[in-house]
């Protein structure tokens, strides 16, 4: 299957399952009220997404009443991402990103010069991230493909891979193996430095 009939096939079966989450609001026992996605419950806490983005965990001692009657509708915690990496597959690269429940993301990024072009989509799963949001780490598996210039002829190859990526205020870091067909060997580093905003 081609690297961009993949992506779109992806992105049709994703997006209708990952753009809603049911929005909760937690009342604390001094009457301050937080809104937002539960994401886990124990016998001692509930964890929760805010509207904000951040991440919240509340000791259920605090917690005067939940109400979990509120109907599904579009989570604004999901968000978007835009921004430019130097790196693989295009060599100068634009980067869209789309993460539905902070936790789950789906990711373009592409470039086209004179001496390489090359696209990639990738699927990302939140592995870590600090209180504001600001620090994220993601693992991620991606199909794509990219061809240089060498003289008057042209090297390809097409690829699966499984990367990390990190953001920090932006700055975005990518590095990850692939293993595929074309002009190179199994298994091949790629990875980009930039700069990706998130929306959020």
């Amino acid at each position: 299957m081609r690297p961009l009939m993949f992506c779109t096939l992806l992105l049709s079966i994703l997006l209708p399952t990952f753009c809603v989450a049911q929005l909760s609001t937690i009342t604390m026992v001094d009457g301050e009220e937080y809104r937002g996605v539960i994401v886990e419950e124990t016998n001692d806490t509930i964890r929760m997404r805010l509207n904000s983005g951040s991440m919240m965990i509340v000791p259920r001692r605090v917690v005067r009443i939940i109400d979990y009657s509120q109907r599904f509708e579009k989570a604004s915690a999901g968000f978007w991402s835009l921004g430019a990496v130097v790196g693989t597959p295009g060599a100068i690269n634009l980067v869209v990103g789309r993460h539905f429940d902070q936790d789950w993301g789906v990711r373009l990024t592409g470039g086209y010069i004179d001496d390489m072009r090359g696209i990639q989509c990738d699927l990302l799963g939140l592995v870590g991230e600090n209180s504001s949001g600001s620090l994220r780490h993601s693992l991620g598996l991606g199909v794509g493909t990219f061809k240089i210039r060498e003289g008057s002829s042209w090297e390809n190859w097409t690829y699966v891979m499984g990367g990390y990526n990190l953001n920090w205020w932006g700055f975005n870091v990518d590095i990850g193996l692939s293993v595929g067909s074309g002009s190179f060997s199994n298994p091949q580093m790629q990875g980009g430095i930039g700069y990706v905003h998130q929306f959020r």
